[in-house]
This record gives C-alpha cells, structure tokens and sequence, in this order.
C-alpha cells in the first residue's frame, strides 16, 4: 500500500480476504495513525508490516541543496528531526526506528540496506531497546501532521 485511502478500502471491503499488509511507515508520515487506522486494522485481525522507516534514506539527507530538490520545507522538518534525536542523545536511525517500534499494531519492520555495514546497524538499532514513550510519538506526529506528500511519497520525487 502507499495512501491510507487503500486501507481504508481494503477495511470497509476486504478485510476477511486479507491477512497481511505493509505500508510506509515512519516518523515524518503520521498519516496512517489517523482516525486510528492501525488500530482498527490490527482489529481485523490483520498483520501490519512497516517499510521506509528511514524514508528510503531521506531522513539521513544533510545537503540543503538536495532537501530542496524535494522539497523547500523539508529542512525545517529533518532539522527538527536532528533536534529531538540530539536531545534525547540518539542517533537520527535510532529515532526513526524507537519510533516505528513505538506502535503496537506494527507486527514486523522491513528494512533495506546496500552494504553489509547497513545490515549490521538496522539489526542493532532494531534490537536496541527504546527509550521513547507515547509522548514523545505524539510530539512527533505534532510536528509532521500537515507535512507534505512531496516529501513523505518517493513516487513524488
């Protein structure tokens, strides 16, 4: 899936056909959190698997340059980001990864990786127990609610 539309139709017209599903998933993209669209799939008994829990990288993007060829506003947003993971001394993969691990309803987290170093790190940072709390997914999901979909949809750029 890639729009909460597709399982909201997938909710209202079939959820007895379905057993798995996996979305994007990640902390500039609070979407799927409203109208409690996790919650009710996990209701139907349906597996909710998340992906792009770095945004295919975007989230690690330093280059102002490379930011605006996305978007304009995405600095404001990954320099918050930065900010939080400064704070709470994580790194920014730890943070979007605490974060996704944040959510009940999420049964599994799929990741990608091009090296055997990035393998390495996604198995520890999956591993690495969090120290995030509802509160800190709420002041998140704050912060990106109105975000973009130029930023949070890879189909866009």
């Amino acid at each position: 899936m890639y729009e909460p539309a597709e399982l909201e139709y997938l909710l209202l017209n079939h959820n007895n056909d379905i057993d798995i599903v996996q979305i994007p998933f990640n902390l500039l993209d609070s979407r799927w959190v409203e109208n409690n669209l996790l919650r009710r799939t996990k209701e139907k008994k349906i597996k909710i698997f998340a992906r792009s829990v770095f945004l295919q990288g975007l989230i690690f993007i330093e280059n102002k340059n490379e930011m605006d060829k996305i978007d304009y506003s995405l600095k404001s947003y990954i320099s918050k980001i930065n900010n939080i993971a400064s704070n709470k001394k994580i790194s920014i993969g730890q943070l979007a990864m605490d974060y996704v691990k944040l959510f009940n309803e999420i049964n599994g987290i799929l990741v990608g990786c091009e090296t055997i170093n990035q393998l390495k790190e996604n198995i520890f940072l999956f591993n690495k127990k969090t120290s995030l709390d509802k509160n800190f997914q709420k002041q998140i999901n704050a912060i990106t609610n109105n975000i973009s979909t130029k930023i949070i949809d890879p189909r866009e750029w």
